[in-house]
Parts: structure tokens; C-alpha cells; sequence
């Protein structure tokens, strides 16, 4: 579900690369770029792929750097597609240290030698994280096209690392924050975030709190937070409801959370935030199932 789209500088300078991707800009999620190349001939998909010799080395002797440089976008459109017709592949240049003897114009016109190995795909797409901005994947591009390439030539999926920022969701930030406000977060220090995104992040922060990323190795556990203030701490365990298809999920991890206080947060049909109290038990149970009627849930269970 993450989009494959230009901004800023770039959206005035890769369009014709990116374009040939995405079908000029009717398939901007992965997930239809892949099913746009895999359903049919994906030769079919690309249009002529062409290569301006001379424009290309004289942006190369350029002193304006490649990422802004006009000459150089366009000079080519095999720039991006180029991953997803290899898949990963020997070049030991990045977009900036590119020379007269290893560019891009290089691979173009020679054959290119794909990388099969399955571990050493997992080296280059763990270098370093893929960083997602907004549902967008910034500064690691190619690295996600050359996973759809891989796929599309026979290869597995292989998970990336990566770190997810400012990806805003003012559903779940409405009942982080009456969260928040029920347990007083306030009066805390610091917080150790397991896991947590920008969302929580934000509200913590708003709130004076200091934010202690730590390291967690063990993939089963929920978003979690540790409070602590002089005296005393406090844990709690987050269960997101975003749509329907998360309520199993959801019941699973309750069944192994029985023995702690267990809380709901959720918004009502007419997007209300409500804290599921056992004295209008009744009531809030009804606003709970009517949003599962109608598909839409949207549930913080938090656990102490």
C-alpha cells in the first residue's frame, strides 16, 4: 500500500521516468505496479526506453548536483525502470558517485547481471532502513523497485527494515489523546516508546514528555509504552482496530491479556471519542456494535 510518487524538486524533473512506471500516474501503489506487470507481458507495459548519449556525460561533468540537474533526468527514462526489469543487479555507483567509467549509461548498453542470491538481496535491502514519509518511501526507490523487479523475474519478497514518519491518522490520534487524558500521562517523565509511531509520539510529546526509543527484538508484542515519572511507572499494551479485518486480530491478543485491566477507546458513529465505562455499559456497547454493523470500527484497547 505504500505510493510511489515525486515531490518537490523531483516532480518537475523525474515525471517522464516515473511516468513509465506508473502508467503516467494511474498505478501509483506498489501494489498495482506489480499487478500492472505481472498480469500481462510486462515488455508490453514499457514504452521505448531511450538514452541521450551526450546529454547524459555532459550532466555527469556537471558541477550541479544529479538530484536537482534538468540534463540529467533528461537524458533518460531508464533511470527507475531499469530496477523493475532486473530486479536487483551488479552496479557498485550510486545516483552521486556515478563516473565516465561506471553510470548509468554503462549498464544501459551492456548486459546486466542479475543478482539470484537470496542473502545477499536481504544485505542490500537491510543496508540501511527504508524510510516512509507519509505513505511515500523516500531515499530508498530503487531499492523498493527492484524488490518488485526481483518478484516479477521468479524471486521471494523479502522484508525491509524500515522507519515510518509523519503518517497522520486523526482517528487514532482522537483516542490516543482521550487516552492521554484518562490516565493523566501528564504527570509523567519520560516514555519509553516499543514500537510506537509518530501518532502516539506526538501526543506524548505534547504533553512534555520525553521519548526513550527502545530497541525490541521480540515481533509478537503490540505497540507498547513504558511512563515513569520520580516515583513510580506505568506499562501499557495498544490494540488497533482500523477497519473490520483487524477484530480477530484484535480477540486473539485479548485472550492473552485476561489477567490485566483491559480498556476501550473507540469513536461512535457520528466520530465522537468514547471511553468504554462500566456505568453507561449498555449505552456504549450499542454506539460499539452499530460502527461493527456498519464495518467501520475505530477501537483503542489499551492494556494496563
Amino acid at each position: 500500500n505504500l505510493k510511489i510518487q515525486n515531490s518537490g524538486v523531483a516532480s518537475h524533473l523525474r515525471d517522464q521516468n516515473l511516468n513509465i512506471i506508473t502508467q503516467n500516474g494511474k498505478n501509483i501503489y506498489i501494489k498495482d505496479i506489480l499487478n500492472s506487470f505481472k498480469h500481462k507481458n510486462s515488455k508490453k507495459k514499457i514504452k521505448k526506453i531511450f538514452f541521450n548519449k551526450k546529454l547524459f556525460f555532459q550532466s555527469i561533468k556537471s558541477k550541479i548536483p544529479i538530484y536537482c540537474n534538468v540534463n540529467y533526468w533528461n537524458a533518460s527514462n531508464f533511470y527507475l525502470i531499469s530496477n523493475i526489469l532486473n530486479g536487483f543487479y551488479k552496479k557498485n555507483f550510486q545516483y552521486e558517485s556515478q563516473t565516465y567509467d561506471k553510470n548509468f549509461y554503462k549498464v544501459y548498453s551492456s548486459k546486466v547481471s542479475q543478482i539470484k542470491n537470496k542473502q545477499k538481496i536481504k544485505e542490500i535491502v537491510n543496508k540501511s532502513d527504508l524510510t516512509i514519509i507519509n505513505n511515500v518511501p523516500r531515499s530508498s526507490r530503487n531499492r523498493v523497485l527492484a524488490m518488485i523487479g526481483n518478484i516479477l523475474n521468479g524471486g521471494d519478497y523479502i522484508h525491509f527494515k524500515y522507519k515510518r514518519y509523519f503518517d497522520k491518522n486523526d482517528s487514532k490520534i482522537q483516542l490516543i489523546n482521550l487516552f492521554a487524558e484518562c490516565f493523566s500521562i501528564y504527570k509523567y517523565k519520560i516514555a519509553k516508546s516499543y514500537k510506537l509511531d509518530h501518532n502516539y509520539q506526538n501526543v506524548f510529546e505534547n504533553r512534555q514528555l520525553t521519548i526513550l526509543h527502545e530497541k525490541n527484538n521480540t515481533t509478537g508484542y503490540n505497540p507498547r509504552v513504558e511512563f515513569i515519572s520520580n516515583t513510580y511507572k506505568k506499562k501499557f499494551e495498544f490494540i488497533e482496530v482500523d477497519n473490520f479485518l483487524e477484530l480477530p486480530k484484535a480477540f486473539i491478543s485479548l485472550l492473552f491479556a485476561k489477567k490485566n485491566k483491559i480498556n476501550f477507546f473507540y469513536l461512535d458513529k457520528n466520530n465522537n471519542s468514547n471511553y468504554f465505562s462500566n456505568d453507561k455499559f449498555l449505552r456504549n456497547l450499542m454506539n460499539l456494535l452499530l460502527t461493527l454493523v456498519k464495518l467501520k470500527p475505530k477501537i483503542l484497547v489499551v492494556i494496563e
